[in-house]
């Protein structure tokens, strides 16, 4: 399992999760993974909108459970944009999105990515925040997957990676409490 995330109470019932990851891939690369909509859905979300600060930035989930109508879309704006390096969003469902890389060395040919993904979400509610912890650890997971060449069957996530992330979970309510 790669590194786990953290979780930091804030004031007005917020709480910020943050997660860092080293991907053996250019900025670049991961820059187009998290911008591109035609790369986001592979690995996290549809998205729609203009790639320019205080363009908006909708997304709708992918991982519908069976049974159950596709989600619709969750409005959003992008609140900071710094090419190749800031990507943040204010959403109306997820709450503050950011993505910071920088180039770090990883990998055999030591030319990677350092990713710090901070999501601020409002809510006190402890097992919406150990699922909200779980799952931006998973699309991470599915991040790295993608920049690798792979891609999220996203009609068989329930079956394909709902263990996984269950797994992680439970783990996240071992680290920071709550029931699993």
């Amino acid at each position: 399992m790669s590194d786990l995330g953290t979780m930091e109470e804030l004031d007005g019932g917020k709480v910020r999760l943050r997660y860092r990851r080293l991907y053996p891939h250019r900025v670049s690369k991961v820059w187009q993974a998290l911008t591109d909509p035609e790369q986001s859905k592979r690995w996290w979300a549809q998205a729609r909108g203009a790639l320019e600060a205080g363009g908006s930035w909708d997304l709708r989930w992918q991982n519908t459970p069976p049974g159950e109508q596709p989600m619709d879309w969750w409005t959003g704006s992008i609140t900071e944009l710094e090419p190749e390096r800031v990507f943040e969003l204010q959403n109306s469902v997820h709450g503050l999105l950011r993505w910071e890389l920088s180039p770090a060395v990883v990998g055999a040919t030591g030319d990677g990515t350092e990713l710090i993904f901070t999501a601020i979400i409002d809510t006190e509610d402890r097992q919406a925040r150990l699922s909200t912890l779980a799952g931006w650890h998973i699309h991470l997971d599915h991040l790295d997957s993608v920049l690798a060449g792979g891609s999220v069957d996203w009609p068989n996530w329930y079956s394909d990676h709902y263990p996984a992330w269950q797994q992680v979970h439970d783990e996240y309510a071992q680290v920071v409490g709550g029931k699993a």
